[in-house]
């Protein structure tokens, strides 16, 4: 109950309704100690509270009437974990496994896969060795995280095969936080009657600023057979919202549409109207947005920018080997030393090609394998040719080496290391 120095409710209350004699909080601090009272029942002193969260945990051999509290008393579904860990606030721990999905995450919960079922700390994870799935079966969507407040977290799963309308990995209208995952096989279909919350095959942004870091996107699709519906955002869509998109890589994911006439938006990533995003560090391989043969529109793009709002900014990337690249037929994206190369119909459309300004280039990357391996060979251009102004403190790259290598960054979601 204790709030943040940032909180709005400090200094907010109006100090003649406290009852006579009132003189501390409900941690018996002084009750006025800014300007004046705070809402609710403490008193902030300006210093955050540090508390460390219960935890509940998840087991493939677990029983859902179990506590939870240790790994001989899991739970066995991830949502029963979670709607205890929601009573109090807390972090859900879920063993390697596989598990139902259709998961709805709770205020005030964080989730974590990879673990082996004998950690007593969470840093002694390994979400890489310790697979952690949530299957969706082709029957549902598989994560929903709407409503949140407090960078709820999902963190270290395998995500597959959800089947929805819209976000048929995770639907998201909140400042979330979306790290360290895998993303595969989900799929969203064009509805009927249509609708514009539709696409963003592996995750849709409804709205807010979520933090989508260091996952990997392959195989995902976003299909139409609807020429009043455009397929859009093969791996993501955002709708609205400012999100966050980092040291992601995206392969072989798919935006189709069947329908004469229908059109096919950005098969990684698509920004529609007053979605602006931040796509920084990511590494774009083998993405195809496929239309009818007669439709008027061609495939728009690997990345697709239609928002009309703020500019888009995408700095650092990779784009290469895809139907076609960059697609902005929107409001002007902002474009930092992004490597643009083979990708087989256009690299740029919609816009002016920007290759040779703002450290912007369209060279091989010289990959190490021809199949859409995201690591950089000795000598590629991308080595040390990205935007160092654009790297938050703390980011990785996809393999978990610090971002930074003799102060400067390279362009794409690996950071090569010498090896």
């Amino acid at each position: 109950v204790n709030v943040l120095p940032t909180s709005p409710s400090r200094d907010a209350g109006n100090v003649t309704y406290l009852p006579a004699g009132t003189l501390v909080d409900i941690d018996g601090q002084p009750r006025t100690q800014g300007s004046t009272v705070d809402i609710g029942a403490t008193e902030s002193d300006g210093v955050t509270t540090t508390f460390l969260p219960p935890v509940v945990r998840v087991s493939p051999t677990g029983n859902d009437a179990a506590a939870g509290d240790s790994w001989t008393t899991a739970k066995r579904t991830v949502q029963s974990a979670v709607d205890r860990a929601a009573r109090t606030g807390g972090e859900v721990w879920v063993q390697a496994g596989t598990y139902d999905a259709n998961v709805q995450i709770r205020p005030f919960t964080f989730l974590y896969g990879g673990f082996n079922g004998t950690e007593t700390n969470r840093t002694q994870r390994d979400w890489r060795s310790n697979v952690t799935v949530l299957d969706a079966g082709q029957e549902t969507g598989a994560v929903l995280m709407t409503q949140l407040t407090l960078d709820e977290t999902l963190d270290g799963f395998t995500i597959q095969n959800g089947l929805a309308t819209a976000g048929a990995g995770v639907f998201t209208d909140s400042s979330v936080r979306i790290l360290h995952n895998r993303f595969a096989s989900n799929t969203v279909v064009s509805t009927v009657p249509a609708s514009n919350v539709r696409g963003g095959g592996a995750i849709y942004v409804a709205a807010g600023a979520p933090q989508i870091l260091n996952n990997q996107f392959f195989r995902n699709l976003s299909a139409s057979n609807d020429r009043n519906q455009p397929a859009e955002g093969g791996a993501i869509k955002i709708n609205d919202g400012t999100p966050l998109i980092a040291n992601n890589l995206f392969r072989q994911n798919v935006v189709t549409n069947a329908a004469a006439s229908g059109e096919a938006r950005g098969a990684a990533v698509a920004t529609l109207f007053r979605g602006s995003a931040q796509v920084i560090n990511n590494t774009l391989l083998q993405n195809t947005a496929t239309v009818a043969n007669n439709a008027a529109a061609p495939d728009q793009g690997a990345v697709y920018v239609g928002n009309t709002n703020a500019p888009s900014l995408l700095g650092n990337n990779l784009v290469a080997y895809n139907s076609s690249g960059v697609f902005a037929p929107g409001r002007l994206p902002t474009l930092n030393n992004n490597l643009v190369f083979a990708n087989i119909r256009t690299n740029y459309e919609r816009l002016p090609d920007p290759t040779g300004t703002a450290g912007n280039l369209s060279v091989s990357p010289r990959l190490t394998g021809p199949y859409g391996d995201p690591h950089l060979q000795t000598g590629s251009p991308a080595i040390d040719a990205g935007n160092t102004n654009l790297v938050q403190a703390g980011w990785t790259d996809l393999d978990g080496r610090p971002r930074l290598q003799d102060g400067r960054v390279d362009i794409g979601a690996d950071e090569f290391d010498g090896t």
